[in-house]
Parts: C-alpha cells; structure tokens; sequence
C-alpha cells in the first residue's frame, strides 16, 4: 500500500511538472526549442514563447535565454549548453542563482570590511524525531509557512492598494535599473538587529506573490539570507523585471525561515484573496 501511495505521488508530481508553463523572457545568439513528442522539429525560439516543462530547448555555445517561470514569476538565465528539457535547464538555473545568493557580497558599513553571504546565512538544520535541537532549530520547525505565506500576501496586497509605503527606521532599498530594463536591488541595514531580509515579487495583474531570493535544498537545506546589523547586501547578479504590473516590496523577518518552503507555499497565496492578518514582519516598498 506504501508503495503504491509512493509511486502514484511519483506520477502526479510528474504529471504537474510537465503542465508546469514557462515563458521565453529574452535571448541572445542561436537557441532553438521542441516541443515535446517524436514529430516535433527544431525550431527557434521567439519572444513570449511558452513552453511546457517537458519541451527540450538547445542553446548555442555563445548564445543563453531567459526563460520566466509564470507560476513564480521568476526569470532564470541558461547559458549555452547541450538539449535538455526546459525543467531539466531551469532546475540548474535555480540552484546556481541560490548559490549567486548564498555567495553573494555582504559590505559591512562601519568597517569597509567584506565577508561573504554564505557566513551570514542561517542554515537551519531539520530537528529528527528524538534529537533536541537547539531552540532556534526547534522554533524554525514549528513555523505555520501557511500562515507566514499568508501574511505576505496581505502585505503585497498593501503595497497594490496605492496606500504609501510605511518606512523601517535603519533600513533602505536601492532600486538599479539595468540597461536590459532588469532591475538589481541593493539593501542596508543600520540597524541593531540581525535582519532575514527578502524582496517580495508581486504581479498585480495575476495577484500572485513569490520571494526573490530563494536558497535551494541542493545548495543549503532549509535556509534563508539574512543582513546582519551593520551590512548591506549587494552584487548577486541576480535580475528581476520591471513592468507594468511588477511590485517589490522588502520584508524584514527577526527569526529565520525556510526561503524554499516559503517560496513554496505562496503558490497557494493570491494577493486579491489575501485576510487581513496581524504581523510583526517589517515591510516597505
């Protein structure tokens, strides 16, 4: 019976891979796609392209594409490399963006002195039936992520409402526009807290919410970036596009969180649904 239960979770988490819808954002140089099936041709791609998680794509060795993820609303590059289905390729993209971001360069304010995000990352170790744990390790594990993601929903429905942005005294973001139209974000805390400091993406046309910054399991099991007292984080060439319809807002949590699990569980969320909800998370856009 476990067995069966097993393989027909197999099968549908397969089944919702290959329904999963991706975007050709931009590209550059020769990439070409196939659409899934023995019959289907190559053929080169163009702007707006959607695709299905199973349908193959093939960069040239100079050439990458920017493929959008619509259900998160994230943008992950792929560089030139062999054919690979578009899941397979996004999949890489992700891990090596959470690696962007967990060796991304923290510049301490008060000192000029640098260190590296990857030592001011909380890596939050699962507590195994039977193991103590330490406080912090137990308190990460007791968090409701249905709850937290739904607070996050209420604040992005917030910063579409038109109301003004409230202002966390010793913390700032920068916005950097690139000139592919991208933006880049910059953010200070001048603080004496030890902040968990995340961009929350929201897409006021599809009311859907998702969080910037993301550390996959592959790369560091159930962790989060934080900025501690005193730093900025900056320069992890990590890009986010700037239409009509994007809004980013900076939250701030005191305690750490699972970013993947969180980023997870705002699938579920939409903004235009979104309770009203009492939050101690600090937030401005």
């Amino acid at each position: 019976m476990k067995r069966f239960l097993f393989i027909s979770l197999c099968l549908l988490g397969g089944w919702f891979s290959s329904q999963a819808q991706y975007r050709v954002y931009s590209y550059e140089g020769d990439v070409q796609y196939k659409q899934s099936g023995s019959s289907s041709q190559w053929k080169a791609v163009e702007v707006d392209l959607v695709l299905n998680a199973i349908d193959s794509l093939s960069v040239a060795k100079n050439g990458s594409v920017r493929v959008e993820d619509t259900r998160q609303n994230k943008i992950y590059k792929v560089s030139g490399r062999e054919k690979d289905a578009v899941y397979e390729l996004v999949r890489d993209a992700k891990n090596n963006l959470a690696a962007r971001i967990l060796g991304g360069l923290n510049i301490s304010l008060r000192s000029g002195e640098r260190d590296t995000m990857k030592n001011s990352v909380h890596a939050m170790k699962i507590v195994g039936a039977g193991s103590r744990g330490s406080a912090a390790e137990r308190e990460v594990n007791e968090i409701d992520y249905d709850q937290l993601a739904e607070q996050l929903a209420w604040i992005g429905a917030q910063a579409c409402s038109g109301k003004k942005s409230p202002k966390i005294d010793g913390i700032t973001l920068k916005r950097h526009k690139l000139s592919g139209g991208e933006l880049d974000f910059e953010f200070e805390n001048r603080t004496d807290i030890d902040y968990h400091i995340n961009v929350l993406h929201v897409n006021k046309r599809t009311h859907s919410v998702s969080l910037c910054y993301v550390i996959t399991p592959e790369i560091e099991a159930n962790a989060c970036p934080i900025t501690p007292s005193g730093f900025c984080s900056c320069a992890m060439d990590v890009y986010f596009p700037d239409g009509a319809d994007d809004i980013y807002v900076l939250v701030a949590l005191k305690e750490p969180y699972d970013s993947y699990a969180l980023d997870n569980e705002l699938l579920y969320h939409r903004t235009d649904k979104a309770q009203k909800t009492q939050t101690d998370i600090q937030y401005m856009w």
